[in-house]
């Protein structure tokens, strides 16, 4: 019913509620993923948010005449809950995150990494529209326009394909998409043509190519009366144009077929735009695909846009950054069975993969900015709160070696203090968000109103006279035990229990060579600490229960692909970090000196029978197997 409505002729409460209603399905309702949060499948809260957006708007109102701020440093852990509230957008953001360079090259890239990394807040704040809704002009000064589209539009519009299409309904699907870019271009030219703010941004010689350039791709297209507003006129044709496709794509009242846009279209509106707009002038497009992820965007519509999306572009500057929930979610063939190549057709930019590989000092800077930015725009936060590294404090132990010869004596150990907090960061902001969120909760958050309410660096519960419940190692325990309960509610069809097997063995193995084992490979015999898998050869011999099994790893966070994996003999492998969270509940620690090298077979056990391969993997004899040899130590390390 929402797609009979007109988007372009809507405002106030009824484009609030339109909206709503739209992230309302496409983020709560349709969510099948239980580590994303609680309303999951859970019918009861999901009508509380149904039943609240009214509240929302006048909450809005109450608020548009003052700067908007955070009841609370913990609300819109989700960039998605944030709807249109561009500022507080803008307010919470970092680019100090890894791979943000990497990322804006022009290339077209393929962006992935856990769920909760933020690649919806990331390409949000890329996207022009957002910083001229927040009145930064300092946007249109970069060398590149980002335009933002939200891929389950695919969705809603493709809901039910067959598992082969024909070659109308690519044209179809391509034609959609095509229409979809282009009212995004619109709406960001409508917003950057509000005089009020953006004076001159837009004028009116270029608004009439704008017209030419669609008049000469639909025939039926007529100027408005005079007086009208071009843009939004545009606007409600091509949501007229869309209704047309569709209508004809479900065989409703027998409508004529339409005339299909070519498959260069986006490459002629790039042109258009760059040779006759200033704004776009001398600039890179970049049109930022968001949850571009199977099966939400399916197999036949992600090989139907593969025929051109990611090759490259002559004659105008654009590129597609596409976000997926993991690489797994990418579907890498185009309707011809081509398979796209990456580093050819695209780059990609795992954020797991780069939040391993920056190192402690890269992932705290860009922390710190995330959570000071909450607690600055916090009401009710006094300003000696304002820094979580104070909050928290330094990290107990002397070294990772110092914490795991405690674990190794038997000592009871406990995790807390700045520096653990960030290296338990798999690139997960949303999960780190919410085990400090535990924190605050745990000594009470109106304390932090108060410059003498708390004690900082927090410590243990004022209640526990014995002192052995430990604020902050109450939080990160409770927060990978958590995690490790949604493993387990992952959907059957996805195998969600066995999932939890797997990571359990890998922990349970971890742990036994922390205790058992020394690394080898440093003068002071340090124990092994290993919290990932290194394959000692590229994986060639999966059935189809172990690829999905394996993708499934992948897709749902629970291990991180790193993808520079090399295995020590030369071979391209993969190399598979566990979710650090779950360090905590392994009693692991963070160091990734160290790794579980496994063969091929042996990982397939680990799959497909993680009990057998957790006693296999701790004997003496395949043990002494799988250690190399001094030299090839050497290697490795050099």
């Amino acid at each position: 019913m929402l797609y009979l409505i007109d988007p372009a002729t809507l405002d106030g409460r009824d484009r609030f509620s339109y909206d709503k209603l739209i992230e309302f399905i496409e983020k709560k309702l349709l969510e099948k993923d239980p580590t994303v949060g609680t309303f999951v499948k859970n019918p009861h809260e999901l009508l509380i948010v149904l039943k609240i957006i009214s509240e929302q708007y006048e909450d809005n109102l109450n608020k548009v005449e003052r700067p908007r701020k955070l009841s609370n440093p913990f609300d819109y852990l989700r960039c998605e809950q944030m709807g249109n509230s561009f500022e507080l957008l803008q307010l919470l953001y970092s680019q100090n995150f890894p791979g943000y360079d990497d990322l804006l090259r022009r290339n077209n890239t393929i962006l992935t990494g856990p769920r909760g990394c933020g690649k919806t807040t990331i390409f949000r704040n890329l996207s022009l529209k957002t910083q001229l809704m927040v009145g930064n002009r300092e946007g249109i000064s970069k060398d590149f326009i980002g335009v933002y589209y939200h891929s389950y539009d695919l969705y809603f519009a493709f809901p039910y394909l067959k598992s082969k299409t024909e070659d109308d309904e690519r044209r179809a699907i391509i034609h959609y998409f095509n229409l979809s870019i282009l009212y995004e271009i619109l709406d960001l030219l409508f917003v950057a043509s509000d005089s009020k703010k953006f004076e001159y941004v837009i004028n009116d010689t270029e608004i009439i190519e704008l017209q030419t350039f669609v008049k000469k791709h639909f025939s039926l297209y007529n100027p408005p009366p005079v007086g009208s507003n071009v843009l939004r006129h545009l606007m409600s044709f091509i949501v007229g144009e869309r209704k047309v496709l569709r209508d004809w794509f479900e065989r409703k009242n027998n409508v004529a077929k339409p005339n299909f846009l070519p498959l260069d279209f986006i490459k002629e509106v790039s042109s258009c735009l760059q040779k006759n707009f200033k704004l776009f002038k001398d600039k890179a497009i970049y049109y930022l695909l968001d949850d571009y992820s199977l099966p939400t965007v399916s197999e036949q519509i992600q090989q139907t846009l593969n025929d051109f999306i990611l090759f490259p572009s002559e004659g105008s500057e654009h590129f597609f950054k596409i976000s997926t929930e993991s690489i797994v979610t990418f579907y890498p063939k185009n309707s011809k069975n081509k398979l796209m190549v990456e580093n050819r057709e695209y780059v990609v930019v795992d954020l797991g993969s780069y939040f391993f590989n920056a190192g402690s000092e890269r992932v705290g800077i860009f922390l710190v900015d995330v959570i000071n930015n909450r607690l600055k725009n916090s009401e009710n936060i006094d300003a000696k709160y304002y820094d979580i590294r104070l909050i928290l404090g330094k990290n107990p132990y002397d070294s990772y070696n110092d914490l795991a010869r405690r674990l190794q004596s038997g000592e009871k150990v406990q995790y807390y203090g700045w520096g653990i907090v960030v290296d338990l960061c798999s690139g997960d902001v949303a999960h780190i968000l919410e085990l400090i969120k535990r924190m605050f909760e745990n000594v009470g958050p109106e304390n932090f109103s108060n410059p003498d309410g708390i004690n900082i660096p927090l410590g243990y519960l004022e209640r526990d006279k014995l002192k052995t419940t430990h604020i902050q190692d109450k939080a990160i325990r409770e927060a990978g035990n958590e995690f490790l309960k949604q493993i387990e509610a992952i959907p059957e069809e996805d195998y969600g229990k066995q999932l939890r097997k797997i990571a359990e063995a890998f922990g349970y193995v971890s742990h036994w060579y922390l205790m058992n084992k020394d690394s080898k490979n440093l003068k002071v015999n340090p124990p092994h600490q290993a919290c990932r898998i290194e394959m000692l050869e590229s994986l060639e011999n999966f059935d189809e229960i172990s690829k999905k099994i394996y993708d499934n790893l992948i897709k749902y966070g629970i291990f991180i692909r790193d993808i520079r994996g090399k295995s020590p003999r030369g071979n391209v492998a993969d190399r598979l970090y566990l979710r650090r969270l779950l360090i905590p509940t392994f009693k692991l620690t963070p160091s990734t000196r160290d790794s579980i090298r496994l063969e091929e077979n042996d990982f397939l056990l680990l799959l497909n029978q993680p009990d057998k391969a957790k006693e296999m993997l701790t004997t003496e004899k395949v043990i002494r197997k799988s250690l190399l040899d001094e030299k090839q130590k050497r290697l490795e390390n050099e």
